[in-house]
Formats: C-alpha cells, sequence, structure tokens
C-alpha cells in the first residue's frame, strides 16, 4: 500500500482499481486499508460484488 501522508490528509476518499477480472484483489485491499479515509470501488467493474458483499468489507463507498 502506497500512500503519502501529505494527500491522504487532504482526500475525502480513495478512488481503487484493480486490472484484475475478478475482485479479489480488491478485496484484499480493502480489508487490509487502515488509512482512515474511505475506499471507493467502480461497482460495475466487479458486477459479482453485491452491494451488501461491499458493505460488509466496511470501508468501501
Amino acid at each position: 500500500m502506497r500512500r503519502s501522508a501529505m494527500w491522504c490528509g487532504r482526500a475525502d476518499m480513495i478512488l481503487i482499481h484493480s486490472k484484475k477480472q475478478h475482485p479479489g484483489e480488491i478485496e484484499s485491499f480493502s480489508k487490509a486499508w487502515d488509512g482512515g479515509i474511505p475506499l471507493v470501488i467502480v461497482p460495475n467493474a466487479y458486477p459479482e460484488l453485491s452491494s451488501d458483499h461491499i458493505r460488509a468489507l466496511g470501508n468501501i463507498r
């Protein structure tokens, strides 16, 4: 996880994306993220992720 305290301090949310066709990398990153800033995904990029599953990850808006 690369991040800078300078830009994270100014961000309201962080958009995450993966080039992989399955959401495993997004789920792993979300579970490991401790930045205190909500994460955002483009939901139609991962149609197998239900809204309930996304909410269960906790830090994706």
